[in-house]
């Protein structure tokens, strides 16, 4: 892509072009009018025979000065300059860099994981996966209650090692609550009659949980991202 002149290059660049254009056209005819012999200006220190040389060099160095004066007066007349480059100078930077498909897999394979992984855990610690998928038709509520008690403990263990649940509101179950204006969606989910504007007022059914802490074992990104548990397996 070709990269734009900036205001003050451009400036710079018209100036110059002007002075030499101006210096070449005084220089010719400071030559032409100013006599070669001239002699020297009274109460001047400079010799005859020399006056025709210092007075082309003293209008060289004048529009040199003047030239130089007038970029700085263009250039502070265009004090936006520096935003307007560094506008268009952020415009020409290329964008972010498109993942690639093993970048994207890898990616999707660390989300899988990580959402299974409390599942893992839970399975590896209490049985709980199990205890959901069994057929609980062909046992007793003695056996059923007996099992539950066990993955229960289990479970509840694992959850206090690793999270620490803090219930969303201080409030009992079955106690009428606000619901505030402007509240947040993900702490407050309504039923019944929601009709209106916030603030609304209601029972409290469920007290919601946060989670205080998390502290969940390191996992492996190796493997199939959808196994939750591996198989176990006594070697004899």
């Amino acid at each position: 892509m070709k990269k734009s002149v900036s205001v003050s290059a451009r400036l710079a660049m018209w100036t110059g072009l002007f002075a030499v254009l101006l210096l070449c056209v005084t220089e010719v005819l400071c030559f032409l009018l100013i006599p070669d012999g001239s002699p020297a200006w009274p109460g001047s220190l400079i010799p005859a025979g020399l006056a025709k040389p210092v007075l082309m060099a003293a209008v060289a160095v004048l529009i040199i000065l003047w030239s130089l004066m007038l970029w700085l007066g263009l250039r502070r007349a265009c004090p936006k300059e520096q935003e307007i480059e560094a506008a268009a100078a952020g415009q020409e930077k290329p964008g972010p860099r498109e993942p690639s498909p093993n970048e994207k897999k890898q990616r999707l394979h660390h989300d899988q994981r990580l959402y299974l992984h409390l599942l893992s855990v839970l399975q590896t610690e209490g049985r709980l996966l199990d205890f959901l998928n069994e057929d609980l038709e062909q046992y007793e509520d003695g056996q059923i209650g007996a099992a539950a008690r066990g993955i229960h403990a289990h479970c509840k263990a694992a959850l206090a090692r690793y999270v620490t649940l803090q219930p969303l509101s201080s409030q009992g179950e079955g106690e009428t609550v606000s619901v505030p204006a402007g509240f947040d969606p993900g702490a407050y989910r309504l039923s019944g009659n929601v009709t209106g504007d916030p603030p609304f007022s209601g029972k409290l059914l469920h007290r919601g949980w946060r989670a205080g802490k998390l502290d969940l074992p390191g996992f492996s990104f190796s493997g199939d991202p959808e196994i939750i548990a591996p198989m176990e397996i006594g070697v004899e």
